[in-house]
């Protein structure tokens, strides 16, 4: 097929008489994108920043992987316009090769180091996405998710190493990228050996566009199984969806990099093409990285502000409300005094005791970063038996209530007869590593009706129910 940087004479002499004074040029477009989206991306970063370490007080891997991936994705942004403004913003005909052949050799070290650059930070934006999922993932979906989602990080590092290798060592010598347009030195008769361009570029943008659909589709599977109200999932959709916008950016970047080495030898103004979507990709991408963080974001710094406000600025009410309600209060202010205090002992001491003191009400980050609210364990016991202390089959139906900071409240629960097919006696004497030391006591047989109106501290559940 036609088309690629290295234009044959006959093409070269069917191509429009060359316009040196005022040749036409592509807009600042690129530059303009460039102005827009990199503050933006810096800000939204800081924001997701800000969620993670200071409100939400639980950074992950995530984060970091974003973080670095913000590094190479503002040198493309500062990259982008200056390669666009040298020679390809023109066409391949409006340029002198032979007396600016320097101009040439310039742009293609501007090429390779935006094909390098690219690749890895493509590649740490899907970990970062992806590490996300994972981190929801192990408080919402299957197992087989999680290690889908692995699955997919060790692909996209396996792309990312060696995509961002590949125009490196490429050519044979590495000088050999950018003098092979020398038409000055090829005149010489310089001698190099380079791989296919074209098919690194084309492979490396149809890959990445495939990577970024199945990292879309992946969110659709995280969180349309949680039960919540159907339209936070809509809302959850719209934020996740971001990612089919990049799908359809590198699908049509993949078909710029096709037309630039297999469709035309106006390479210059079709690379512009290429430059743009480029950009376009990297910065939806980060955004859709971002976004998440977002919801928690604004409703701290608008909603809450807003609401604080408000109150702050109501009108007080009548002298006369003001002395009933008073008078009503102070009757209880004692009795709630004593009765708070009392609650506060009680923590106090169950704290000592090693257990985690945590009311229904309360707000504890865990370890993946959700918010964690209630766990509810259902146990059904079939069949009936008078005798409590023989293997008795039973079906347990766990119920996760959290509310968590990016999806939102959702209910997790699951019900697997084969893995909750245990005795009451394997129950009773459990080992719970994760327990605080015990005091030593003798040990007694429990009935079925002792262990149901005995109180377990477990660190995974905060009550447990038994249903007959």
């Amino acid at each position: 097929m036609p088309g690629g940087i290295h234009p044959t004479i006959k093409v070269m002499l069917s191509w429009p008489a060359p316009n040196y004074i005022n040749p036409e040029k592509r807009p600042n477009t690129v530059t303009l994108l460039a102005v827009v989206c990199g503050p933006i991306t810096i800000a939204l970063l800081l924001a997701r920043l800000w969620v993670r370490i200071f409100h939400q007080r639980n950074p992950g891997w995530d984060d970091w992987f974003m973080l670095a991936a913000t590094l190479p994705l503002i040198a493309l942004t500062v990259l982008l316009p200056i390669a666009a403004s040298r020679g390809f913003d023109h066409h391949i005909w409006d340029l002198d090769a032979v007396k600016d052949s320097e101009r040439f050799v310039e742009s293609r070290k501007y090429v390779l180091a935006v094909e390098c650059i690219f690749c890895g930070a493509s590649g740490l934006i899907k970990i970062s996405i992806l590490l996300f999922y994972r981190r929801l993932s192990s408080r919402a979906v299957s197992k087989a998710f999680r290690w889908t989602t692995w699955i997919i990080i060790g692909c996209i590092i396996a792309y990312t190493i060696a995509l961002t290798l590949a125009p490196i060592l490429g050519c044979k010598p590495i000088s050999a990228f950018w003098d092979q347009v020398d038409i000055n030195k090829r005149l010489k008769g310089y001698k190099y050996h380079c791989f296919d361009e074209g098919a690194d570029v084309f492979a490396a943008s149809l890959i990445s566009a495939a990577q970024d659909l199945v990292t879309a589709i992946l969110s659709t599977f995280l969180y349309w199984k949680l039960q919540m109200p159907l339209r936070q999932k809509f809302a959850l959709f719209g934020i996740f969806s971001i990612g089919y916008g990049v799908v359809a950016v590198g699908a049509l970047r993949a078909y710029y990099s096709w037309r630039t080495f297999y469709d035309t030898y106006d390479v210059t103004w079709s690379t512009w093409d290429l430059m743009l979507t480029t950009m376009l990709e990297l910065h939806v991408g980060a955004f859709c990285a971002n976004a998440p963080s977002l919801k928690v974001f604004f409703k701290h710094f608008f909603h809450d502000k807003i609401a604080s406000f408000s109150r702050s600025k109501t009108p007080s009410d009548s002298k006369g409300s003001k002395d009933t309600a008073h008078l009503g209060a102070k009757g209880s202010k004692t009795t709630t005094h004593v009765f708070g205090k009392f609650v506060s002992l009680l923590n106090t001491s169950q704290s000592k005791s090693g257990y985690i003191s945590e009311p229904h009400h309360s707000v504890s980050v865990d370890a993946q970063g959700g918010v964690q609210v209630q766990k509810d364990v259902y146990v059904t016991r079939s069949p009936a038996s008078t005798d409590k202390r023989e293997s008795i089959n039973t079906t347990d139906i766990l119920y996760d209530h959290y509310d968590d900071i990016e999806l939102g409240r959702y209910t997790t629960g699951n019900s697997s007869q084969a893995n909750s097919m245990r005795s009451a006696s394997t129950i009773e004497d459990a080992n719970f590593s994760a327990l605080p030391p015990m005091p030593t006591r003798s040990r007694s047989v429990r009935s079925a009706a002792s262990f149901q109106s005995s109180q377990m501290f477990l660190p995974q559940f905060h009550k447990t129910k038994e249903l007959p």
